[in-house]
């Protein structure tokens, strides 16, 4: 929770200020409180995130707003793309909302804000409800659902046929055009390594292949620059990505022009909210990083809904969620929706393979099945990570920055001795 970091935002935190700029964005209603706890653990873990705090806003109406501040522990992102990434997730929520559909709405930091420029933040309206606790724990996955279980996810099948109707015509991040009525899709705001050097993204790109080819080739060219993993790792990491960057770029329905849907992209189930008795789907909230993407990846299920085999690198199994978000769909008369959740493993798989970096190659294997629409009892895939080096090795033997790699290894790189000698 790291106290230096809950310090300085409490000592910048001034509720006369937050009452001031709430009060002049919802006119006519008047601030009760602002909840500011007076010590620093009690602030950090009461509506405590990963990347984010929080501090609720009572008006005297009995309704409750949030101030959503971004953290910076954790986060190796200077503070210009991490405003820039707030501003991209007031926009989803606006455009969301405007629609109807159940998110909180948000507004901006105001333009004449007296806070300190070192405080980045937005409000949001409180969005009732909870995180469902049935699905707390990794193994509840494969469980049998009850009733609540099944009313929760026919409400997030009705949210879906919902955002459906909100369609685009470039993959990127929702951000603000001329003014903050003006919501057009932009560049990229997406996670590490992009994030971390000007001008903090990419895009906005035709397809969703151009999209994933272009993170994929960030990483690849960083790689090559020695600049993103330790000197044991890079050459897997490096055939990862080649790997990975074929597989996506011989993937035909990641060609399609469009139209183009909002994805959540951080859609553990938390970020789902339900009454917590009856399990009545009340919204979706925490819609930093989002992002428009192809039919097939936005109606896939949330990675939150995978089995526990998945881990195991099996794609075959589906779990509980996903198949009772099948018949949802189903019963809606949208087949086509439902072959997206039967076919969406692939889109779990690159996602957490470009995030998680993780050298296994039961997972590699898993990457590769998904893409190819193999089932896990296919044979002919190396078994040990030793195997899968030596066939990469072979596959790529001429290609031109594993010559760099191969030529330059980084155990041999060294300094000038001017340099050394100081």
């Amino acid at each position: 929770m790291y106290q230096p970091e809950v310090d300085q935002i409490m000592e910048l935190l001034k509720p006369e200020i937050i009452k001031a700029e709430v009060e002049y964005l919802r006119l006519g209603h008047n601030v009760k409180q602002v909840h500011i706890p007076d010590k620093w653990l009690l602030f950090a873990i009461g509506f405590y995130g990963s990347f984010n705090f929080h501090i609720k806003i009572e008006f005297d109406d009995g309704e409750f707003w949030m101030m959503r501040i971004r953290r910076r522990k954790g986060r190796d992102y200077p503070d210009g793309p991490l405003k820039l990434n707030l501003e991209s997730e007031v926009a989803t929520n606006r455009i969301l909302h405007k629609a109807g559909l159940k998110v909180p709405h948000a507004h901006l930091r105001l333009k004449d804000s007296k806070f300190h420029p070192k405080l980045i933040y937005c409000y949001q309206t409180f969005m009732n409800g909870a995180l469902w606790r049935p699905w707390y724990y990794p193994d509840t996955c494969d469980l049998p659902l009850e009733e609540p279980s099944i009313r929760l996810l026919n409400g997030i099948a009705n949210w879906f046929l919902e955002m459906e109707k909100l369609k685009f015509d470039q993959v990127g991040s929702p951000c603000f055009g001329k003014d903050e009525d003006d919501i057009i899709i932009g560049p990229l705001i997406s996670r590490h390594p992009v994030y971390t050097t000007p001008p903090y993204n990419q895009g906005p790109f035709k397809t969703a292949q151009d999209k994933w080819l272009a993170i994929i080739d960030n990483k690849i060219s960083l790689i090559l620059s020695r600049n993103y993993c330790t000197p044991d790792g890079e050459l897997q990491e490096y055939f990862m990505l080649k790997q990975a960057r074929e597989l996506v770029k011989d993937c035909e329905e990641m060609e399609n022009p469009g139209p183009f849907y909002i994805k959540h992209d951080d859609d553990r189930f938390d970020h789902i909210r339900a009454e917590e008795e009856t399990g009545e789907f009340t919204g979706i909230l925490d819609w930093e990083w989002a992002y428009t993407t192809n039919k097939e990846e936005a109606f896939a299920a949330p990675n939150g809904f995978v089995p526990a085999d998945y881990k195991k690198g099996k794609n075959d199994i589906l779990s509980t969620r996903e198949l009772a978000l099948i018949d949802a769909y189903t019963s809606h008369g949208r087949p086509d929706l439902a072959e997206c959740v039967r076919k969406g493993r692939k889109y779990h798989r690159l996602i957490d393979f470009l995030r998680h970096d993780v050298y296994d190659v039961q997972i590699i294997n898993a990457l590769e099945r998904a893409f190819l629409g193999l089932p896990d009892n296919h044979i002919g895939q190396p078994s040990t990570l030793e195997d899968w080096l030596e066939a990469m090795k072979e596959k790529f033997k001429d290609d031109e920055g594993l010559s760099t790699l191969w030529t330059y290894p980084v155990a041999t790189l060294k300094l000038p001795e001017e340099l050394k000698n100081p």
